[in-house]
Order: C-alpha cells, then sequence, then structure tokens
C-alpha cells in the first residue's frame, strides 16, 4: 500500500532504524492490503446490485423466455386441487407391509390405508409454499401515506431524511389474486432471482466444495482457485454485510457421462442444519408506472448463488418448503415425495446466475450426450455445519468458530 511504502521511505531518509519491524511491517502491510480490498469489494456490491433489479424487471416484458404470472397462478390452482395421492418410497414401504403376513401393516385394509396416507400428503402440501417469479415482484410508493410499518405488505424505509411507505406488489397478478393499487394481502416471496450471466474461466478440472475464503479478499482463495474470484464471484450481488465474512465455495470441472448427472442426483434443498436459516429476497424499490426503473437496489440476504456453463443442466423451482414438523425434508435436504406439489421448474440457461435460499428445491439434470461442464456455487455465510468428508479445507482461511465440523459422510443418518 502506498502509506506504508512512504512511511518507509520517511524512516530510512530519516535514520530511522528499521531492523526487527520487518515481520511487523508486513502485518501492517497484509492488513493494509485487505482493507482495501475490501472496500473496493463494497463499493462495486451496490452497482451489481442496482443492475440485478434493473435485469429482473425488464424480464418481465420478455414472454418468449418466462411465463406469465397469470399462467404460473393458473398452474399453482392446478395443483392445489389434485386429489391424487402421489407415488412415494413411504407408499411403497406401506403397501408392501400390507401384503406381508408378518408386519402389523397386514392387518390395515386398503380404506384406512388411504385415509392415513392422504391425511400425511395434505401435511406435505403445507410445507410447501409456491412462489411468485422474482420478476414480478417490486415494491412502489404507498397510496397508505399514513400506514401502520406493521402492516403485511408495507415497508417504511427512510430516503433523504423522509420516511416512505412502500407497497409490496405483484405486477401483471390477475385481479383475484390482488387488492386495489396492485397491492396483495401478504407480501410476495420469492425463492429464487435471476442475477444476470457470467463468464468461466479457463477449466483446469478443479474440484473443491465448500470451501472457506474472505469475501471480498481474492487472495484468501488459494492461487488455483483464483481465477474464479474475478470471473464469477465478483460478479455476485451479495449484500455488504457479507464482505469480510467467511464464506464458501464450489467449483465443479469434469467430463460428464451420457445420462449422468455431476452433482447429486434427486430433488433436494440444501442440507438441514448446515444453514443458518433467514435467507430472503427484498424487492428493489421501483418506479410506480413500470418504467424498469429502480431507487434502490435488490437485496439478497444470506442463501447462495450458482451458474453452470451447459444449458438445462439444473432445475431451480419458485417455491420454499418451509415446514419441517413432519419430517418432510429427509437428513440430507431430500424433498423427491414433494415433487407434485411444486409446479414446472426453470431449466437455467448456460451461464446464468441464479441466487436462491436455503428452502429453494433444485436438483441437477442428467446430460442426454455427455460434455464437459463448469459448475460454481457461492455459499454466504450463515453456515453452521461444515461436513469434513465433502468438504475443501483452505490453508489461508480458517473455519469460524460457530461452525461445527461434522466427521463422516452427511448422507447416512
Amino acid at each position: 500500500p502506498f502509506g506504508l511504502v512512504m512511511k518507509r521511505l520517511m524512516d530510512a531518509m530519516n535514520g530511522v532504524p528499521t531492523h526487527g519491524r520487518d515481520s511487523m511491517d508486513r502485518s501492517e502491510a497484509e492488513r493494509l492490503r485487505r482493507e482495501e480490498a475490501l472496500e473496493r469489494s463494497r463499493a462495486r456490491l451496490g452497482e451489481l446490485r442496482r443492475a440485478s433489479a434493473r435485469n429482473r424487471m425488464l424480464l418481465r416484458y420478455r414472454a418468449d423466455d418466462y411465463p406469465s404470472l397469470g399462467a404460473t397462478l393458473k398452474s399453482y390452482e392446478e395443483i392445489e386441487k389434485k386429489k391424487v395421492l402421489p407415488w412415494t418410497e413411504m407408499l411403497r414401504t406401506l403397501l408392501l407391509g400390507m401384503r406381508d403376513p408378518h408386519s402389523p401393516l397386514s392387518l390395515l385394509n386398503t380404506d384406512i390405508l388411504r385415509l392415513i396416507y392422504g391425511m400425511l400428503v395434505e401435511g406435505w402440501k403445507k410445507s410447501v409454499v409456491r412462489t411468485y417469479p422474482a420478476y414480478c415482484v417490486g415494491r412502489v410508493n404507498s397510496a397508505r401515506r399514513n400506514a401502520d410499518a406493521s402492516a403485511s405488505n408495507l415497508d417504511i424505509i427512510h430516503h433523504r431524511g423522509m420516511a416512505v411507505p412502500l407497497d409490496s406488489i405483484a405486477v401483471f397478478a390477475p385481479k383475484r389474486y390482488m387488492r386495489k393499487g396492485y397491492t396483495i394481502d401478504k407480501r410476495p416471496q420469492v425463492a429464487m432471482s435471476n442475477c444476470g450471466q457470467v463468464q468461466f474461466p479457463i477449466p483446469s478440472d478443479l474440484n473443491v466444495n465448500m470451501m472457506p475464503f474472505i469475501l471480498g479478499d481474492k487472495e484468501s482463495l488459494p492461487e488455483n482457485v483464483q481465477p474464479y474470484y474475478d470471473k464469477v464471484i465478483a460478479n455476485c450481488p451479495v449484500q455488504d454485510e457479507e464482505v469480510g465474512k467467511v464464506c464458501y465455495l464450489t467449483v465443479s470441472e469434469g467430463y460428464i457421462q451420457p445420462n449422468q448427472t455431476q452433482r447429486r442426483p434427486g430433488l433436494h434443498t440444501e442440507a438441514p442444519g448446515s444453514f443458518q436459516t433467514g435467507s430472503h429476497f427484498v424487492a428493489a424499490w421501483e418506479h410506480t408506472w413500470g418504467m424498469g426503473f429502480a431507487y434502490s437496489p435488490d437485496e439478497l440476504h444470506g442463501g447462495l448463488y450458482m451458474a453452470s456453463n451447459v444449458l438445462d443442466s439444473c432445475a431451480v423451482w419458485n417455491a420454499l418448503v418451509v415446514d419441517d414438523e413432519l419430517g418432510d425434508v429427509d437428513y440430507h435436504g431430500g424433498i423427491e415425495h414433494l415433487r407434485s406439489f411444486l409446479g414446472e421448474p426453470v431449466k437455467l440457461r448456460a451461464n446464468q446466475l441464479v441466487w436462491i435460499t436455503d428452502r429453494t428445491p433444485h436438483e441437477a439434470l442428467p446430460l442426454p450426450r455427455g460434455g464437459y461442464r463448469q459448475f460454481f456455487r457461492l455459499v454466504t455465510s450463515r453456515v453452521s455445519l461444515w461436513f469434513k468428508d465433502h468438504s475443501t479445507p483452505n490453508p489461508k482461511v480458517p473455519l469460524p468458530s460457530h461452525v461445527t465440523v461434522i466427521e463422516g459422510t452427511k448422507f447416512k443418518k
């Protein structure tokens, strides 16, 4: 850093001895370098989030790529009306038990089994919240100037010394889902948001999983991983609150055999207990007339960012799994039995960067023809468990004290 160089030069000119201070100076130089790197990162993040908000709003008018909100909500209604019981491994076990004379389940008849399983399915339905696509969600100036900030879909923000009430809205939603003025009964929830396009670095068969590093400091990553910082990590519109904290990087590069997945297959959320819950999306404050102009950036609190360089190799759902009282999510995050309640997925385009919560259903898709694939994931700092057998340590960055290290595989309870 320039300031430290000038200080050393002045000391030399004045004859001040420097013996024994080299190690201290190196430590001070490293501290100043990191502070400058973090400050540059914070300065960039605000504009990244504003750009993300603008791109998200412009997606409202790209009907060829995205379904209308009305069609999406109609599909949700159809899911609610379904009375067919989904086929799951649990149902298979129950049916096998009924046919096994040595099992107590053989005492049940078909009607009783249908009643029991039907009650279980109704509980599963309640654990799934289907969400609005992020491009349809926004916040605009409220007509309720003297409104109470405790209203379910109202936010009070301070702008230029004034308190500004904002209504959360769902743009283009059919009237039966909305109140007068495009406000809805509850604040729209968002499970995923498009964050634009990224450019992957030249591949090198790199594979790291949940590697800790300091967000905002490229030098905290091993040298062979650093190309991902400038190309991908630096383009994630994270919140300023994450800068300087330990976050976690996953990179998978390699050839995938035909009809195989690169990452673990199956519908899942991030493993229960691995994250400290609370990740959520807050839409930008935008122009009331829908002009694609944002006064403030989007806010993407917690969660994770991911991207792949292969088209249709990952699917994400506009839904959240919000209640696990009935054990709706298994030990490693599997929710295959909830698939029929989620609606249609969004298949990610090549190099598309998305933000999701730790409760958002997603899955890796098999590649029909195989091919070389690069996958990226950035997990923000709200991590409570780190599975040693599945994760990559970083000699430069230790794990935070609040993170518990788990020995053994995470795929066995």
